[in-house]
């Protein structure tokens, strides 16, 4: 009885079904069981979980009279095509066309992970900016970088690019959920010689961006923005890519809903599945390692970038710098942190020095949010139920804090260098 009451335990425990490092994502297609052992986890830290997926949000806010879309991950619409060199999924006029932000003026439905979910009316240009952003006469603050710039998984007003807004109104965000480095160079070359910030913010964060780098090499139209001008006149064709999208989500959609019909029937395996391993003590006897648990990784194999990444990162930089120094702008480098580091930090990045002595070789000042994180009392708790994810809100705050410290200082610097 006492073998099969941990047999239980071990199988049902939201800790076995989400063991560290795999929480949540933003918009994945979870079977009940998951969505069970989350909405169980989020009580005991007093939240009640919205279980629901992203396509049902959308459906109901669609059945309100609201016209709602999912976000669009830039990085997914060329990242699961088959083709070799990859290219993207949208067409215009019969031309590949990469769009870096969303469809414009849409109900967008971001993500979940502390809850709730979030969603944003996008700007004319499909991005998370208040509306009539882009006919404001100046942009003082540019931010850059992937979905934790994109404001994953936090209210608008409360993400730590809409903290830092309330410092400095004139403040646009391009930051997308999946951006790699040369995504996000493709956004600031695209976009922002137009307006000309006087203070980019390139928001890096540690955990993937070398990883999708990799992807990204393999574009030639991606690769196109590390030489001269090239640009794809993105801000004055929306019209064209808002219709491309809606096509492109259409198929999307019907497709989520073949995903959905799927996962009910992996559901409903699972259940037969399940019951026969509790009656082999499965559970039990992996805890006890008396099963084969396949081949050991290499854990350094992933958490260490390849020379390859780190010069191409540090000609993208290189690129970017001379880009924002053409219209006397400022470029700074925000190194943002993963969970591992302080969850399993043998798992961490190990290139952290190295990622951070390449920007300052480059005479680009950094903002390391590392030491921030590490000097609270608990840094899980910066995370949604101290789990892997996004930063919850209480993270997103301390960013915007680090940043906004940051900017005071340098303004203050300016400000007594002109008096002298």
């Amino acid at each position: 009885i006492s073998i099969y009451g941990a047999e239980l335990f071990l199988t049902f425990s939201s800790s076995a079904i989400f063991p560290p490092g795999a929480l949540t994502g933003p918009g994945n297609v979870r079977s009940q069981r998951e969505n069970n052992a989350i909405v169980k986890l989020a009580k005991r830290f007093g939240v009640e979980f919205d279980p629901r997926t992203k396509l049902e949000v959308i459906n109901e806010l669609r059945r309100q009279g609201i016209d709602a879309v999912p976000n669009v991950f830039p990085r997914k619409l060329f990242g699961e095509q088959n083709d070799v060199p990859p290219k993207s999924a949208i067409r215009v006029n019969g031309a590949e066309v990469l769009p870096l932000g969303g469809i414009s003026n849409k109900i967008t439905v971001l993500c979940n992970e502390n809850g709730a979910y979030v969603t944003y009316a996008s700007d004319e240009h499909g991005f998370h900016n208040p509306p009539g952003i882009w006919s404001l006469d100046h942009i003082d603050v540019a931010a850059v970088g992937d979905s934790f710039a994109h404001g994953a998984c936090v209210p608008s007003d409360r993400n730590f690019v809409g903290l830092i807004r309330k410092h400095y109104p004139a403040t646009l965000n391009l930051g997308a959920a999946g951006n790699g480095p040369l995504l996000v160079l493709a956004s600031l070359k695209e976009y922002l010689p137009r307006v000309t910030p006087k203070i980019v913010l390139w928001f890096y964060f540690e955990g993937n961006d070398l990883g999708e780098l990799s992807r990204e090499l393999e574009s030639p139209l991606l690769m196109a923005y590390t030489k001269g001008d090239f640009n794809q006149d993105l801000l004055d064709r929306q019209s064209d890519i808002d219709q491309a999208l809606k096509q492109y989500l259409q198929e999307e959609e019907r497709l989520e809903i073949k995903s959905q019909e799927t996962a009910r029937q992996k559901d409903k395996m699972m259940t037969v599945d399940t019951v026969k391993n509790i009656i082999k003590l499965s559970a039990v006897r992996q805890k006890l390692g008396l099963v084969d648990r396949g081949p050991i990784l290499d854990e350094d194999a992933e958490t260490t970038a390849g020379v390859r990444e780190l010069d191409m990162l540090r000609d993208i930089l290189l690129e970017a710098k001379a880009s924002v120094e053409s219209w006397n702008g400022q470029l700074y480098f925000v190194y943002l942190p993963e969970w591992d580091r302080y969850a399993r930090p043998q798992l961490a990045r190990k290139d952290r020095e190295s990622v951070l002595r390449l920007v300052e070789s480059l005479n680009i000042l950094a903002i390391d949010l590392h030491p921030t994180f590490q000097a609270q009392a608990d840094p899980l708790s910066l995370f949604p139920f101290r789990r892997f994810g996004h930063y919850n809100e209480e993270g997103h705050r301390l960013v915007a804090e680090t940043v906004q410290q940051f900017l005071s200082v340098k303004s203050r610097l300016a400000q007594s260098d002109s008096r002298s």
